[in-house]
């Protein structure tokens, strides 16, 4: 089997590229459209807790529900970075079994 030349494997590269930024992108709107859900349940959950009393607030119910709101707080919505270039992976592996003889001496 051939292996690609170099302007070959770069433009492959670049059409990967460009189609896992495309996906990135699709990604990073549902994140961001993710991130907006949060934050408004998040907004929700402040208003509701004080609305109540101290009392309430202080009480177990009110504890679960700041342990509650601080879980929806601690979700995770980071957008993914654009890729610039892919880079060719290490082959040592490949090398190690090429200079493997395949008969005995």
């Amino acid at each position: 089997m051939t292996q690609p030349r170099p302007l070959e494997l770069r433009l492959q590269q670049s059409k990967i590229a460009g189609k896992l930024n495309s996906a990135i992108e699709n990604y990073n709107l549902v994140v961001s459209v993710v991130e907006a859900f949060r934050d408004e349940i998040v907004s929700e959950m402040e208003h509701y807790a004080s609305d109540r009393s101290d009392r309430w607030q202080k009480s177990e119910r009110g504890e679960r529900h700041e342990a509650w709101k601080q879980e929806w707080e601690g979700l995770d919505v980071t957008a993914l970075d654009a890729i610039d270039a892919i880079d060719e992976p290490e082959m040592a592996h490949a090398n190690e079994l090429e200079s493997i003889q395949s008969q005995p001496e």
